[in-house]
């Protein structure tokens, strides 16, 4: 620990270290001559834990298995390493649950004024990241968008089930300003994708995290999808499901999503989508000032 903690990212870090050894491993082995050490005892350490308490036991497992690899470096314990887990304790343990994945969401409350100083940038992925937060898509969707899913006349962007996670066709009601930046993007003979990088290729996927990155550092691009979901559910009358519905989520039965599906709904998530790119351009929200609104 002494040779390595320079490069952890943390004091907290280095705490964790010594408490999970101190606490589960101690106990069991902190006496036994590293050369002793064999899969028996490293079993012994990992499996009270091991589904119980699964993310604290992987890391265990991680800095038995540094500390082990250590001391055969330094020539005081020989042969293979009896606390890893590729070809070894993957044969000896349960495969540990993958954990969901979480995307760290921008507070819906932040959204306009990130959206304003969004627009400040004049490049074809920042329209493409804007694009990505006023309709509440995945960026993998918007990157791949083609010409011939946009329906200027019906105002909709139809996305192939081929480019959706479900697996299914997803209509887009795309709001007074979604149109506007499809309106104005450049189009290259030849070329069907709406976002291009390089001539002749599209935008990389790469371009949109990176360009947020700079803008919002810890945050990526499908966390706006939670914060729309977020602002929705709390600032807006809209039922669940037309929420739901316009992040392309599955909803009730059958029945009802072959309903769902119809122009009532259509029409609902039309009125959100309109919402929402209002709420992001929201002057107020962007500087703090009070705005005299205008009747009539």
């Amino acid at each position: 620990m002494a040779t390595q903690e320079g490069s952890w990212r943390s004091a907290t870090h280095r705490g964790q270290w010594r408490a999970t050894l101190a606490t589960y491993a101690y106990p069991i082995i902190g006496d036994m001559p590293v050369a002793d050490v064999n899969t028996d005892a490293v079993l012994r350490v990992l499996q009270p834990v091991w589904t119980s308490k699964q993310v604290t036991a992987i890391r265990l497992r991680g800095r038995i298995e540094r500390i082990l690899n250590w001391a055969k470096a330094l020539g005081l314990r020989a042969g293979e390493n009896p606390a890893q887990w590729k070809g070894h304790l993957e044969n000896l343990l349960q495969r540990p649950k993958r954990e969901k994945e979480h995307h760290l969401a921008l507070p819906y409350k932040e959204i306009p004024a990130f959206m304003a100083e969004l627009r400040q940038h004049e490049s074809t992925v920042a329209r493409a990241l804007e694009l990505c937060v006023l309709t509440a898509t995945r960026s993998a969707e918007v990157f791949g968008a083609r010409w011939d899913e946009v329906n200027f006349d019906d105002r909709v962007w139809t996305i192939d089930k081929s480019r959706m996670k479900p697996g299914k066709e997803h209509s887009v009601p795309l709001s007074d300003r979604a149109i506007e930046i499809l309106e104005g993007l450049p189009r290259e003979e030849g070329h069907q994708h709406v976002f291009i990088g390089a001539p002749g290729r599209p935008l990389g996927h790469a371009s949109m995290w990176k360009l947020l990155r700079h803008l919002r550092p810890g945050f990526v691009p499908h966390g706006f999808r939670a914060s729309f979901s977020t602002w929705a559910s709390n600032e807006t009358h809209h039922a669940n499901h037309v929420i739901e519905l316009s992040l392309a989520h599955a909803v009730g039965t059958e029945v009802e999503r072959v309903y769902k599906r119809g122009t009532i709904m259509f029409n609902k998530r039309r009125e959100l989508m309109q919402e929402w790119s209002r709420y992001c351009a929201n002057r107020a929200m962007q500087t703090g000032e009070v705005v005299q609104l205008q009747h009539g």
